[in-house]
């Protein structure tokens, strides 16, 4: 079993203290007026081969994702996707993703670094890991055509439930 560590695209093979402290920088979205609190934005992550996502902690002082992912199995290697999310009416909303990959084909490591990309998802989100699909519900919980995210923010949409419009 390894730990995962979350990390920027920046960083190096090496594991140096500076490096594992490094987390992924926030996304612009989240200091974006909005209708809606983002304050209490979340993030997980998710990795293939595994159910339960991992929480993350978001550092807003410091402008970060960081945290760790305990008890992944090693020996291949894994897709991950870093989700920002809030809670509305108890209900899990994802309202971005980043996707990354992790190499644990080497097993002399026990802590082996994350490496994130810096594009943001908002519509095309992987809904499954294993294999990797596209699932247009995850971001669209509703299935309207409008992000998770738009509608989060615009105070007249409502993110769980679809719009109709032109209904009599």
């Amino acid at each position: 079993m390894r730990r995962l560590l979350v990390l920027g695209v920046l960083m190096g093979c090496g594991e140096s203290q500076s490096a594992l402290d490094s987390g992924v920088p926030l996304p612009a979205f989240l200091s974006l007026q909005c209708a809606r609190d983002l304050s209490q934005a979340g993030a997980r992550l998710r990795v293939s081969g595994h159910t339960a996502a991992c929480p993350l902690s978001i550092d807003r002082e410091q402008g970060k994702v960081v945290g760790e992912c305990a008890s992944i199995s090693a020996g291949v290697e894994r897709s991950v996707v870093l989700d920002y999310y809030v809670l509305l009416d108890g209900e899990l909303l994802v309202l971005a993703q980043q996707n990354g990959r992790v190499d644990l084909s080497n097993t002399e490591l026990d802590r082996h670094p994350v490496m994130i990309q810096s594009a943001l998802a908002t519509r095309r989100c992987v809904g499954n890991l294993n294999p990797a699909e596209i699932n247009f519900s995850l971001c669209d919980n509703d299935g309207d055509g409008l992000e998770n995210l738009a509608e989060y923010c615009h105070d007249t949409r409502e993110p769980l439930i679809a719009e109709r419009s032109g209904d009599p």
